[in-house]
């Protein structure tokens, strides 16, 4: 019995096409323009994934070039074979694509679920014009709140009282006009500061309770109906 190495020379596959060249000359070709399809195809993909380093999916990209690749590595030792009969090289080759083109298929199949929710060119497009919807309508109501505030400051800078807003923290957001010629401070000068700098001694005491009392339980209550209210101006008179 010979034995023979799978790398051992036999018969090159020209002699099944028994060397007619039209039959030779079609099959030669048509490996050479596969082989240069599946060369240029990876070249493209690395040029892509270089100018997108964020891409997601990087790896099974990259896996599906070196698949590419392969492929077009058993096509050039098709037409290699058809003058030097190296099948045993030529099974190492499609072994390898075979093991490159499982491996890619594996990789795959857990990051389909993720492939399938991405979002189309066209529902993308959807998604943006509904959000730019919702911006310029976010515009337009902050417009008309801008608008709106305005004409309150207006109205309240009209009042014959003096009105102070205050937050929660007790810090002052807003004073009328009155109410700065009342304490002798200008607008930018009570802004910010708490609203117990307007409360003379020994009233500071309890203030405190009080306007806390007030955003805890949000009622009408007669300021000053149980008690005689004082100011501290700037010049420290009541």
């Amino acid at each position: 019995m010979i034995e023979t190495s799978i790398l051992d020379e036999f018969m090159p596959h020209g002699h099944c096409y028994l060397w007619r060249p039209d039959i030779l000359w079609l099959n030669v070709i048509s490996d050479a323009i596969i082989a240069v399809a599946y060369f240029s195809i990876p070249v493209i993909l690395f040029i892509f994934l270089r100018n997108r380093p964020n891409l997601p999916f990087r790896g099974v990209v990259l896996m599906f070039s070196f698949f590419i690749l392969s492929c077009g590595v058993t096509h050039l030792m098709g037409i290699w074979t058809v003058w030097n009969g190296d099948y045993g090289l030529h099974g190492l080759a499609k072994g390898f694509t075979a093991t490159i083109s499982i491996s890619t298929a594996l990789m795959l199949v857990p990051i389909m679920p993720k492939l399938i929710a991405l979002r189309s060119p066209q529902e993308l497009e959807i998604l943006n014009q509904e959000l730019q919807q919702e911006i310029e309508i976010q515009k337009a109501l902050s417009s008309q709140l801008q608008q709106t505030e305005k004409q309150f400051r207006t109205f309240l800078d009209q009042a014959p009282d003096g009105i102070l807003i205050v937050n929660q923290s007790g810090g002052i957001e807003y004073a009328n006009i009155m109410m700065q010629k009342l304490f002798g401070y200008s607008a930018d000068e009570l802004i910010g500061c708490s609203v117990d700098s307007l409360v003379p001694m020994p009233l500071t005491d309890n203030h405190q309770t009080y306007w806390e009392l007030c955003f805890d339980i949000p009622i009408v209550r007669p300021t000053g109906a149980t008690i005689e209210l004082y100011g501290l101006r700037k010049d420290k008179s009541k």
